[in-house]
């Protein structure tokens, strides 16, 4: 299912935190780390965005637009290859009824 949107209005903030402080992942996911000071380090970024416009290409018509909260790692996989893992995405409650009815979310 295609989805079309534009993301606006967005603020990153990234802080840089000791490994051990980072939450447990799945496997075979690792945190991207680097070495800070002596300590193996991991990013968390949050990221305050708008949502503009979200439609599917066949309904142009209906559009929505709110505003969602997301905080996430970087993480590699078992290839070594770079992600984001969302540990968490906040949007307006009415957003989730849509969501799971239209986009199976």
């Amino acid at each position: 299912m295609r989805f079309e949107t534009e993301l606006t209005d967005a603020l990153y903030v990234t802080w840089c935190v000791p490994a051990a402080a980072l939450p447990p992942l799945p496997p075979p996911l690792i945190f991207d780390t680097i070495e800070r000071e002596g300590r193996s380090c991991g990013f968390v970024t949050l990221v305050l965005f708008r949502q503009t416009g979200l439609r599917r290409p066949r309904i142009p018509w209906l559009r929505l637009s709110f505003p969602q909260c997301n905080l996430r790692v970087p993480v590699r996989d078992a290839e070594r290859r770079a992600s984001i893992l969302l540990l968490r995405e906040l949007v307006p409650a009415w957003v989730v009824p849509i969501a799971r009815a239209i986009a199976k979310q």
